[in-house]
């Protein structure tokens, strides 16, 4: 009796191990993205390139830096840059997952060779879906606050990409 329950347990044991380890968030996600961002002062839809690092801590919560490029192909060449470092909080079911973020950065607008940069605050939330365990999916969707003094400006943000985990 005692022979059959330890052969019993011997195979049994690696089935929860494995599923634990499939729920296991990857160390580190690196990706690029698409971002598209309206301003809302100047009615201006921003069409711009990024990417991104992501430092999960654990399988809830991840530090990340985001970095965006937005190219005006308007009248009045503006370039935009803005880097952000948020706190990600997720939650992962199955091939897929939900999170939200919010973080403090940095907005430098360039234009006929003067620079402004502006503190921000990026915040929202987005979904990921994992077709692999080395390939994701993710769109994040919320909000740019650029800080001026005494005054401020949100503008909507869109960035979908693809993340490689490893």
């Amino acid at each position: 009796m005692r022979k059959r329950l330890l052969v019993l347990l011997v195979l049994l044991l690696p089935a929860p191990l494995a599923a634990q380890e499939a729920e296991e968030a990857p160390r580190a996600e690196v990706g690029v993205f698409y971002e598209y961002q309206r301003d809302v002062n100047s009615d201006l839809n921003l069409h711009g390139f990024g990417g991104r690092f992501t430092g999960n801590l654990n399988r809830w919560l991840a530090l990340e830096t985001t970095l965006g490029i937005d190219p005006s192909r308007g009248a009045v060449p503006v370039r935009f840059i803005h880097q952000e470092f948020a706190a990600k909080l997720t939650y992962r079911r199955g091939r897929g997952g939900v999170f939200g973020f919010v973080g403090p950065g940095y907005n430098n607008a360039r234009a006929f060779g003067f620079s402004d940069t502006r503190p921000t605050l990026k915040w929202g939330g987005g979904l990921e879906f994992y077709p692999s365990k080395h390939v994701g999916f993710r769109v994040d969707a919320g909000g740019l606050t650029t800080f001026f003094p005494g005054s401020r400006t949100s503008n909507f943000l869109l960035q979908p990409g693809i993340s490689f985990r490893f």
